[in-house]
Order: C-alpha cells, then sequence, then structure tokens
C-alpha cells in the first residue's frame, strides 16, 4: 500500500487567491519608497536625518524609516526588484504570519543596527530584504511542502549571491544591516516553524486503485438479456449489436 500526501484543495485555493492581494502590498510598499526618494531629490527633505545613526537617540525614528530612505537612484533601482519580490513571496506564501514576520524584520534589523553598528548613516532597504530572503529561504525547507522550497530554490538562484553582502569590504555600504538582516530572518523562521503550516491530505494509491477497478467493472457490465419481442427482425438486431459490444470488451491478443 502505498500513501502519498498533497494540499489540500481548498487551503490551496486560499492560498492562491492570496497572491493577488499580496502583489498589491508589496506594489504599494515599492511605491512609498520611489514616492520618498523624489521627495528627496526634489525639495529640501533630507532623507540622512530620518536614518539610523547608531545609539544616538535623536536618531531612533530611523529604525522606522530608513528601509524606506535611499542614497540615491541606483540604491533604490538595485533594491525595487528583489523587495517587490521578497514581499510577495512572504504574503502570499505565509498569509497568516506574514505581517508580523515584516513587522518583526522591519524594526529587529533596525534596532540591531542602531545598537551594535558602526558610527555612520545606514539606510535603505537592503537590511529588510536581506531579513526577508533569510526567512523565506529557510522557512521553506522547515515545512518542506513544493511551493515553500521552490520558492527557496528560487531565491537562491536570483539573489544567492547577497551573502557576500555581510562581508565588511566596502567602506559605503551598511553590512551590518545585511549581517543583522540574516539574523533576524533566521531567527524568525525558527520562531514560526510551527505557525501557518501547509494543510495536507493524505492519499491511499491501492484504494483509488480498487475504486478504479470497480468502476471499470461497473462500465462494461454485460448488457442484461432482454425478453425477445414479437419481431424477429428486432431480435436480430439487437442480438448483432449485443455481439459487437462484448467483441469490443475482449482482450487484445498478445504480440508477436
Amino acid at each position: 500500500m502505498m500513501r502519498v500526501r498533497q494540499l489540500d484543495p481548498e487551503f490551496a485555493r486560499q492560498r492562491r487567491n492570496g497572491w493577488k492581494k499580496a502583489a498589491k502590498f508589496a506594489a504599494e510598499l515599492v511605491a512609498l519608497m520611489w514616492l520618498l526618494w523624489l521627495l528627496d531629490a526634489l525639495t529640501p527633505f533630507t532623507a540622512r536625518y530620518l536614518s539610523i545613526f547608531p545609539r544616538q537617540p535623536s536618531a531612533l525614528s530611523g529604525i522606522v524609516f530608513a528601509p524606506l530612505l535611499h542614497s540615491g537612484l541606483s540604491h533604490l533601482i538595485s533594491n525595487t526588484l528583489p523587495v517587490f519580490l521578497a514581499v510577495l513571496a512572504l504574503l502570499g506564501n505565509y498569509p497568516k504570519i506574514a505581517r508580523r514576520v515584516l513587522l518583526l524584520a522591519w524594526l529587529g534589523t533596525g534596532a540591531l543596527v542602531w545598537l551594535f553598528a558602526r558610527s555612520s548613516w545606514h539606510l535603505g532597504a537592503s537590511g529588510l530584504l536581506y531579513a526577508l530572503l533569510s526567512f523565506l529561504f529557510v522557512s521553506g525547507f522547515m515545512r518542506r511542502d513544493t511551493q515553500s522550497v521552490a520558492i527557496s530554490l528560487v531565491l537562491v538562484f536570483l539573489y544567492g549571491g547577497l551573502v557576500f553582502g555581510v562581508i565588511p569590504d566596502k567602506p559605503d555600504i551598511s553590512w551590518e544591516s545585511h549581517l543583522f538582516g540574516v539574523v533576524v530572518g533566521i531567527t524568525l523562521a525558527w520562531w514560526y516553524r510551527k505557525e501557518d503550516q501547509p494543510v495536507f491530505r493524505r492519499y491511499d494509491l491501492e484504494d483509488a486503485e480498487e475504486e478504479d477497478q470497480d468502476q471499470d467493472t461497473i462500465l462494461f457490465k454485460p448488457l442484461p438479456e432482454e425478453p425477445s419481442s414479437a419481431n424477429p427482425a428486432q431480435d436480430t438486431h439487437r442480438d448483432s449489436i449485443r455481439d459487437s459490444l462484448n467483441t469490443s470488451r475482449a482482450p487484445l491478443p498478445p504480440l508477436d
């Protein structure tokens, strides 16, 4: 007897329907990032003063605002698509815990940067991105359903090179944000490992095969004998039809 498991059809339907809302939320978040960059570029507004400066009480607001701010157009462009895909995958695949994970990844990464990073201005969505990618990668293999694992593998293929971002080799890159993002993402994946689990149904292949055989038996049951009619010509025509149907159900001869 062989047993297989598949996602529960109702659960799979609900998860598919959630991707549209996830895409809308991810697009709105990215649009807000672009709006703040335009505000910084076209007005006297200065993004630096809403960024994180470690251990400065006046820069605590950067924990909230820093992921939305970027130092320039190239910085923003490099984060736009990855942030959109990461938020989309998070909300689409883990709808019950996604908002909690997003909030904790956002604030947790910023808080660690404020506490332990070097004294410099830190801004950009890279820390949040590293947290979300780490969470998605680890969670996929912890849950082991096809969609979650597929998302993990796609992320490795697209952004596996980001792992080198935790190396402090460039003074103008906040590698601390990247490193703390990875730590927060893995911690959240472990913390929520038992929540928002996929719902599976188990199927017994042997029972399914027996049902198929029973259905075949019913479908190919010989036609019952009908009483002879008063018209011999109709009886002859009926007998010829019955003989042709029984012949079509006969087993095929073996091949030479």
